[in-house]
């Protein structure tokens, strides 16, 4: 018996756990971070309640900052307590919970503090390796079938929201007058509705799974968090693979980069990704604790957050 099927006569009371909110400057991407003890600086606040969390972004937003708030199924503690299992997930598609599970059990593992893009990235990461692997040796055909239809859909969302977000940054960084930039970004996000229906109707015959997401509030500050959970992951793909696509040697390397500073963390994983700049000169290898300016300094590692997924 699966956990999806202990659970399947509960629907979920409510559709998230935790409420995240997130923002930006007006015209930038560059998300504000919430600082707080132990874990440091993140690229955004959660909370239990939504309401609290839309007070809070109200508060944001009569600061001028544009914000949403993201509903989240999931989360994990970092270790300091058991995670919950919830039934805002337990129902998934076996395939899905399973990739999900891979994901916070990530965040035990390893975790930097003042780095929200690489803990996500590293997050996601390990469940999409994760999860292929236990589709290949525990799924069975049907439940493999399933994943790959299920994954190639979300592939297909994330690239649209990818291309949006490069456009935003194209958009952003041009000289272009303020009042020609709001224009432009309500017109880039139309763009994106309208590509997601032709896909809907054309490519996917009709399936609705994406559609909450455009009844949200679909925005720069939302965009950009979707950013934070890929940002690293085809460089730490390649980073799996140097190390022999073994996962405690991947997890080795992996805290080795969050030991040095954020700059030169940043400026590895780029050169991971791009082969083309590893011959480069690569910024100097601050370990953590030296003052190398800015609060890239501040970030950490948490030694008893690494541990094995078994």
């Amino acid at each position: 018996m699966h956990l999806s099927d202990l659970f399947s006569f509960a629907e979920p009371l409510l559709p998230f756990v935790v409420w995240n909110v997130l923002a930006t400057q007006e015209l930038s991407l560059k998300l504000e971070s919430f600082c707080f003890w132990v874990v440091g600086c993140l690229s955004y606040k959660g909370y239990y309640s939504e309401v609290d969390a839309r007070a809070f972004a109200e508060q944001l937003k009569r600061q001028g900052l544009d914000v949403t708030v993201a509903g989240v199924p999931a989360y994990s503690t970092l270790g300091w307590t058991p995670d919950p299992l919830v039934n805002t997930f337990v129902y998934y598609p076996k395939g899905e919970l399973a990739r999900l599970i891979f994901h916070e059990l990530a965040h035990q593992v390893l975790y930097i503090a003042n780095d929200t893009a690489f803990n996500e990235s590293f997050a996601t990461a390990v469940e999409e390796l994760g999860v292929e692997q236990w589709l290949r040796m525990q799924a069975d055909d049907r439940v493999r079938s399933d994943y790959e239809i299920f994954d190639a859909r979300r592939k297909r969302f994330q690239g649209m929201l990818y291309d949006t977000r490069a456009e935003l940054n194209s958009l952003f960084d041009s000289d272009l007058p303020a009042d020609e930039k709001r224009a432009g970004r309500d017109a880039i996000f139309a763009a994106l509705q309208s590509r997601y229906d032709s896909v809907k109707q054309n490519e996917w015959e009709g399936y609705a799974g994406y559609d909450r997401f455009f009844k949200s509030e679909v925005n720069v500050p939302r965009l950009a968090g979707h950013g934070l959970y890929r940002q690293w992951v085809p460089a730490l793909k390649v980073l799996f693979r140097q190390e022999g696509s073994d996962f405690k040697r991947f997890y080795s390397a992996a805290a080795a980069l969050g030991k040095l500073d954020r700059s030169a963390r940043q400026q590895r994983l780029t050169a991971m990704e791009n082969p083309e700049l590893s011959d480069a000169v690569l910024l100097p290898d601050f370990i953590v604790g030296q003052r190398s300016g800015g609060d890239d300094s501040d970030a950490i590692i948490q030694p008893r957050h690494l541990r094995e997924i078994n």
